[in-house]
């Protein structure tokens, strides 16, 4: 995983990011923040369950599977050979995991993607 990928709030195998520092980073469990090393931190794989968890929406489409984001501004593709890809302004975006999704979703419409009932349930039924 890249560490330089995390920002505050990304959902990770360990807990949600809540301060980053060059060492260590916090997470909160739900209970109370933790501190961790890097080296404890694994992404959560992007699938097409987390989709429908995110409130995607699956549209018709020939050859691939796509989902809709629910504020209308993403476009999230799952291609045959199973690839997960965003569509970016300028070219296709492939996605491995959650935290490159809400990156992205962040950078397009200034929100987060995930609230903070969402991140209890992914964090309840998300498996790494």
């Amino acid at each position: 995983m890249e560490v330089r990928e995390l920002r505050i709030g990304n959902l990770t195998s360990v807990g949600v990011v809540n301060e980053i520092q060059k060492e260590c980073f916090y997470v909160h469990d739900g209970e109370s923040s933790l501190k961790n090393t890097w080296f404890d931190i694994k992404p959560i794989p992007l699938t097409e369950q987390l989709l429908i968890d995110l409130k995607f929406v699956e549209i018709e489409f020939i050859l691939t599977k796509r989902y809709e984001s629910s504020c209308g501004k993403m476009l999230i593709y799952i291609m045959p050979d199973g690839g997960i890809f965003a569509n970016g302004v300028i070219s296709d975006i492939r996605l491995d995991s959650l935290h490159q999704l809400q990156n992205l979703y962040f950078t397009i419409t200034g929100e987060e993607l995930i609230n903070k009932t969402i991140k209890y349930e992914i964090s309840i039924n998300k498996s790494i």
